[in-house]
């Protein structure tokens, strides 16, 4: 079975690297990329914060900030300028992701803020079935605003 061996060692393995010419995922590898990435980076789940939430040194909202579902992150984040998703229009930014890391960056004016890197845009119906087992994302208590219920009727 050394076939299935070469098999296994991937081939980016063989190649040394990224193969440029392959194919880009279907929608469902693509959203099942996502849930693996999600599943792993649960305690680094944010969502776009509700205007008003967290304002400027100017009394302004900070209408691209996130909010993360850790309880122990309490400042507004922000999606790294980096990322392939930052924009500075607001409307276009996924209301829920999770992220790999955080980064703490000060400007020439002394401000600091907290930037979130390699950035996945997530379904937040997919929390439930991820955490079940494995994560403090799951508590009782009072019922959140964000997200809305819905009904699907499939």
């Amino acid at each position: 079975h050394s076939g299935d061996a070469d098999a296994a060692e991937g081939v980016a393995a063989r190649s040394g690297g990224v193969v440029y010419n392959m194919k880009p995922p279907t929608v469902l590898q693509e959203t099942l990329l996502k849930q693996a990435i999600t599943s792993g980076f649960l305690d680094n789940i944010a969502t776009l914060a509700p205007s008003g939430t967290h304002l400027s040194k100017h009394g302004l909202p900070l209408r691209n900030a996130y909010q993360s579902l850790n309880t122990n992150i309490s400042e507004p984040l922000f999606i790294d300028r980096n990322s392939t998703i930052s924009t500075r229009d607001f409307r276009q930014l996924p209301r829920w992701i999770c992220f790999e890391s955080l980064i703490r960056k000060t400007s020439s004016a002394g401000e600091s803020q907290t930037f979130m890197t390699n950035v996945t845009p997530i379904e937040p119906a997919w929390l439930a079935t991820l955490a079940k087992n494995n994560s403090s994302l799951l508590k009782r208590g009072a019922i959140l605003e964000t997200p809305p219920p819905y009904y699907d009727a499939r």
